[in-house]
């Protein structure tokens, strides 16, 4: 950040870090440096063993607070 800047020209892009931005911008990307791109599979393919152990914790929970507290 340079802090030697007058309040006058404060708004204005430094041009230097335009280029750089364009250099960025231009340059071909590797798989790495790519975005990720949506999962294809199906929502019930994706979900893991931890996601399945989660679902279940909470249908227990939900059923044992059912069956406690099913008068009030």
């Amino acid at each position: 950040m340079n802090l030697t800047r007058s309040s006058l020209d404060a708004g204005a892009p430094d041009p230097a870090l335009a280029r750089q931005w364009d250099a960025a911008m231009a340059a071909p990307q590797t798989p790495a440096q790519m975005p990720m791109q949506f999962d294809e599979r199906p929502f019930l393919k994706r979900l893991g063993i931890v996601d399945w152990l989660f679902a279940a914790l909470m249908v227990a929970g939900a059923g044992f607070a059912l069956s406690r507290y099913y008068p009030f």
